[in-house]
């Protein structure tokens, strides 16, 4: 039996960290990971961009953008629209 696995990372203003986060992820195989989701707490730096340019390189990188700020918030955004069978946040 295999599942799917969907990666949650919520951030909010850390695009320097989420870059290494990312290249992190890009060196290890993907193939049993179904989606990253990265929600974006209301942050006010170039996190946006950031996944935009990392979309190029990961096609299964989705950006969500989440308003309410506060890591709840994040988090239940990030399950809200995961649809692995194995959600890791």
């Amino acid at each position: 039996m295999t599942f799917s696995i969907s990666i949650v990372i919520c951030t909010h203003n850390r695009a320097s960290e989420l870059k290494y986060c990312l290249r992190s992820i890009f060196n290890y195989s993907t193939d049993d990971i179904k989606e990253i989701l990265v929600v974006d707490n209301a942050s006010t730096d170039q996190t946006k961009n950031l996944i935009t340019n990392f979309s190029k390189k990961i096609p299964n990188l989705r950006y969500i953008y989440e308003q309410k700020q506060g890591l709840p918030y994040a988090r239940n955004c990030g399950w809200k629209n995961a649809t692995g069978d194995i959600i890791y946040s």
